[in-house]
């Protein structure tokens, strides 16, 4: 690592020395980028600040979006779609993006500031008496993991990797005794072509013979990431009437913990799954735009909690049953 990384380490270790000498509340977030992301690297960056400062989590408020929140074991809460609306969210994070060149969270946005002063009013604190613990640290940190110029010693100083505890299941939600999640979504790894729609239907298919389907799917553009698969309203069921912007996350996450597989496009929701402890089948078709750090990290977190991940090419698939 260079000099520079040592030194944001360095400042770092002075911020958290700083905030627990105080006593005041922390804001964590607000966290706007991808649930990948947020699953892999920013809940166990806080776990380890929690356990190696002794921080008590009744302090942090957890700020995210569509209810994401409830995975942080915070001593509150705060919901980010409550004070920014989605669409000024995508814009805002376009905006970051061509000024950047990255969707990161590598810097605090002015948006952002004005959102801590709104979620520190809305709980009954004044200006001043609320830490803010922004994700720009977490993407600093790591940036040289991510560009592969770091050793995992790294990931090990910042993460705390334990199983998230599953949300609670909404009473509007009603789900089989038994069944399989599944989200298709486009993205760089896994293109709409007519290939991957013909596998992505076949494989749906034939999970649904053998029992009921629930699909992930938001039926929200909240992100770049488009929906590929619809439900039947048969053995293929769908979520889309109960999810809103502010608890799609929320939902989605109480629903896949209770599921006995994931099985989808290779991502985000993939890794959130792995956090879960569900057993997860992931699918990608052409490899790039992705930092194979992830991927690393995802399977090590396999190994280590014993929770079956695999990773498919069809490809792959088609040239093994040509084999065998």
């Amino acid at each position: 690592m260079t000099l520079r990384h040592h030194l944001l380490a360095a400042r770092f270790d002075l911020y958290c020395r700083h905030l627990s000498a105080s006593r005041k509340p922390i804001l964590v977030g607000p966290f706007r980028s991808e649930v990948g992301f947020e699953a892999l690297y920013w809940l166990p960056f806080l776990a380890s600040l929690v356990k190696r400062w002794g921080w008590d989590p009744a302090r942090l408020i957890a700020c995210s979006r569509g209810g994401a929140a409830c995975w942080y074991g915070a001593g509150a809460t705060a919901e980010l779609y409550d004070h920014v609306s989605p669409d000024d969210v995508r814009l805002f994070t376009l905006a970051a993006q061509q000024r950047q060149q990255s969707t990161k969270q590598i810097g605090i946005e002015p948006w952002e500031r004005h959102v801590v002063g709104l979620v520190a009013a809305s709980l009954g604190y004044e200006p001043g008496q609320v830490h803010l613990l922004h994700p720009s640290w977490m993407y600093c940190l790591f940036a040289p993991w991510w560009a592969d110029q770091a050793a995992p010693g790294v990931l090990a100083r910042y993460s705390r990797l334990t199983r998230l505890a599953p949300p609670p299941l909404p009473e509007n939600v009603k789900l089989p005794p038994s069944f399989v999640a599944v989200r298709f979504y486009s993205r760089p790894t896994w293109p709409s072509t007519e290939a991957t729609l013909f596998c992505m239907r076949e494989i749906v298919t034939k999970l649904a013979v053998k029992q009921p389907v629930v699909l992930l799917n938001s039926g929200l553009r909240l992100d770049d990431h488009a929906d590929l698969v619809a439900a039947d309203g048969q053995r293929v069921h769908d979520l889309t009437p109960v999810l809103t912007p502010r608890n799609n996350l929320a939902i989605i996450s109480a629903v896949l913990a209770r599921a006995k597989g994931f099985v989808g496009t290779y991502g985000g929701l993939a890794q959130l799954a792995l956090r879960l402890g569900v057993p997860t089948v992931a699918y990608y078709q052409d490899w790039h735009s992705t930092a194979l750090a992830h991927l690393d990290l995802t399977h090590r977190i396999a190994v280590s909690s014993g929770v079956p991940f695999m990773l498919v090419r069809p490809s792959d698939v088609e040239h093994w049953r040509a084999v065998l």
